[in-house]
């Protein structure tokens, strides 16, 4: 089970940039234009299996893994613990572990199956995935958010009487481009 532990900090977009591609020149909304444009960076983070700004999230394995354990979002800049559990003690940091950054990021537990407490129960990997400069963040990645949450900005509902309103052309798109490109 994957967790976000610390969201980004710092968004690749600005609430001017919202403001621009949604036309909007007042400041009624602006707490709901950035909500929708971190909702939008959510989204296309789920889509393509990638974080887009640094955040922290952690992964929590029951049991002892049978191999490696794949570390989503990637890409993956640093492994800042992993935690084991045996029997019904408490977690306990290790650097019992190897981690490798290939495309996705992996970490595998070198620890011991068994312990005095008894078997391994569980292991958590805590991670930072993410850019950290997202001034590094492409073109088209930022566009994509702008426009999808331009289009949940004009669609606050996608489903009503007689109508669905599906992600734009434009969106399914620029991500498919990205799909095919190492971020």
């Amino acid at each position: 089970m994957y967790e976000l532990i610390t969201p980004p900090a710092v968004e690749p977009f600005s609430l001017t940039d919202l403001k621009s591609a949604l036309r909007v020149d007042h400041s009624n909304e602006d707490d709901l234009l950035m909500r929708l444009g971190i909702t939008a960076r959510a989204f296309i983070e789920r889509r393509l299996g990638h974080a887009i700004a640094a955040q922290t999230w952690r992964l929590t394995h029951p049991g002892q893994p049978s191999g490696p354990l794949t570390l989503r979002p990637g890409k993956v800049s640093a492994v800042t613990d992993v935690s084991l559990r045996y029997g019904e003690g408490a977690y306990a940091s290790t650097f019992d572990y190897t981690f490798c950054e290939s495309r996705p990021a992996t970490v595998t537990i070198t620890a011991p199956s068994a312990a005095e407490d008894g078997a391994m129960t569980g292991v958590q990997v805590t991670f930072t995935a993410g850019r950290s400069d997202v001034s590094t963040t492409p073109p088209e990645l930022i566009e994509a958010i702008l426009s999808l949450a331009a289009h949940y900005y004009e669609n606050r509902e996608a489903v009503g009487e007689g109508r669905y309103v599906a992600m734009p052309l434009k969106v399914e798109s620029l991500l498919s481009g990205l799909r095919e490109v190492s971020l």
